[in-house]
């Protein structure tokens, strides 16, 4: 529960739910390249990327509501 594990951990859930769109994208790419996927090659990164991008970003939202409001009142 130190600052530095939430802030590490902030960062790594980030990177996980913006790889999903990235794995999408170049998956696309590679189609339009005319490269050969069979059906399980497609879907089985996108599904696996796509239920750890969906609970990064669960925990991202979970990390970012126990943020406390700064009060601009108080100067803090």
């Amino acid at each position: 529960r130190s600052a530095l594990g939430y802030r590490i951990a902030f960062a790594l859930l980030g990177i996980i739910l913006f790889l999903l769109p990235v794995i999408v994208l170049s998956t696309v790419f590679q189609l339009r390249a005319g490269v050969d996927f069979s059906l399980g090659e497609l879907i089985g990164p996108i599904a696996g990327f796509a239920a750890l991008g969906l609970s990064a970003a669960w925990v991202l939202a979970a990390i970012v509501a126990k943020i406390p409001a700064v009060n601009p009142q108080a100067g803090g």
